[in-house]
């Protein structure tokens, strides 16, 4: 959600990015759906991301940015 690559979200977390690409198909499947976009878009919607949500400004139709 933050724009971060594998590579960057790997070295954060100190693990393989190849690891983080397993972690994110894994979600992929798991949620039935076909890019990241929707993962986050999905999220958005079960409050998974709020945080991030909240940062971004009130009033923002997230449904037409994501």
């Amino acid at each position: 959600a933050d724009g971060m690559t594998n590579h960057q979200i790997a070295g954060e977390r100190f693990i393989s990015p190849l690891t983080v690409d397993s972690h994110r198909k894994s979600l992929l499947t798991k949620f039935n759906v076909n890019n990241t976009a929707s993962l986050v878009r999905m999220a958005v919607e079960h409050g998974l991301l709020w945080d991030q949500v909240e940062n971004l400004g009130r009033g923002i139709n997230f449904k037409h940015i994501i």
